[in-house]
């Protein structure tokens, strides 16, 4: 069941990540010069059933500001900071991508170049998050530590099993001023048991998929919306229009913002994020439109894709914002509190549903 990745995949990789982001997950720009860096080394990927009982895999991913990120990241941090949690967890065979995003989904191929490591097909969220504990591995039970931090000039690592503990605690030292409000991580660490129950599989698979869409949709002169919405039951095109404001403010390791879009007619739709975007709000409507772990996306008529820390390459452009349901995994309870948290520090203190459409939702 392994693959070779081509440069091709590697590019359908990141524009489907970018969408499947809903926002988050770290610039475009970042996604491709990981596909840069990689170059012509080949990067495997892999089923999780395929490990060894024995194995172990690790998350390498990155944390904090997306814009920080856009700024600049050396792309060798993520191998030193997997380099020095491989000293410390034996039969470390297999790297993980945390989430579905343009930087984070490519992120851990650098690992996987620089190492020989083969990436496994699997994620804790088949979207980009804003923290740890909306990860099916949290819902899991699975500690994340020893988890370890770095920058180009710093390192450090540290041990907390309580998730929410780990995330506000990593995300004070990424913002302390040691580093430049980023870091490259490498954690996570589990056995082929705990990978197999509690991961979501096939989600870089997936956002292949979502990227070949686009392209091959493209190349036959479509629209790439349809194509897109046809990969998904249940999903829609919840807006289209182009991007009146954008403003994103950094605090605390995240971004915080709104996207303002309005149409030809009139119509306006306002998406609030903290890092991705977490709720869809009409002026016309007195509920929310759309609430996370449900995915708000952003694509481009002209199959162009962005996030929230590169709104200027949607300038002028028609943008489609498209509402996608979240997996069953990201629907459980502990997952939708988590998300329910941080709708809260946004402003949302209503009760959690799913997208209009499908069904009445949980209390």
């Amino acid at each position: 069941m392994s693959k070779v990745l081509s440069n091709q995949d590697l590019k359908d990789i990141l524009t489907g990540a970018t969408v499947l982001g809903a926002g988050g997950g770290g610039p475009f720009d970042l996604g491709q010069q990981f596909i840069d860096f990689i170059g012509d080394y080949k990067v495997t990927l892999m089923d999780a059933s395929e490990m060894g009982d024995a194995e172990r895999v690790a998350v390498s991913a990155g944390v904090g500001s997306p814009t920080a990120a856009a700024s600049g990241f050396d792309s060798m941090v993520p191998t030193k900071a997997w380099e020095q949690l491989s000293g410390m967890v034996s039969d470390l065979k297999y790297v993980m991508p945390g989430e579905i995003g343009a930087a984070n989904t490519l992120l851990p191929m650098t690992v996987c170049a620089t190492q020989g490591l083969p990436l496994l097909d699997t994620t804790g969220a088949r979207r980009a998050m804003p923290s740890l504990q909306m990860a099916t591995f949290a819902a899991g039970n699975i500690p994340p530590s020893p988890i370890v931090l770095g920058d180009g000039t710093h390192s450090l690592w540290f041990h907390m099993d309580d998730v929410p503990a780990a995330d506000a605690a990593l995300r004070g030292i990424v913002t302390s001023g040691t580093f430049p409000g980023d870091a490259g991580m490498a954690f996570w660490n589990m056995s082929k048991a705990d990978v197999v129950a509690s991961g979501i599989h096939g989600t870089v698979s997936c956002a292949q998929q979502v990227g070949a869409a686009i392209r091959t949709a493209l190349a036959s002169g479509s629209e790439p919306i349809s194509s897109v919405l046809g990969l998904f039951p249940g999903s829609r095109e919840l807006f289209r229009g182009t991007i009146q404001s954008a403003v994103q403010t950094s605090e605390g390791g995240f971004d915080l913002g709104t996207l303002h879009l309005k149409n030809a007619n009139g119509d306006e739709l306002v998406i609030v994020n903290k890092n991705e975007n977490l709720v869809a709000w009409s002026p016309d409507q007195t509920q929310p439109l759309v609430l996370a772990p449900d995915l708000i996306c952003y694509l481009c008529t002209d199959g162009t894709v962005f996030s929230n820390a590169d709104t200027g390459l949607a300038e002028k452009k028609t943008v489609c914002v498209l509402a996608i349901p979240a997996t069953p995994q990201e629907s459980q309870k502990a997952v939708v509190d988590a998300y329910l948290g941080a709708l809260q520090q946004v402003g949302y203190y209503g009760s959690w549903r799913p997208m209009v459409g499908r069904g009445r939702g949980r209390k």
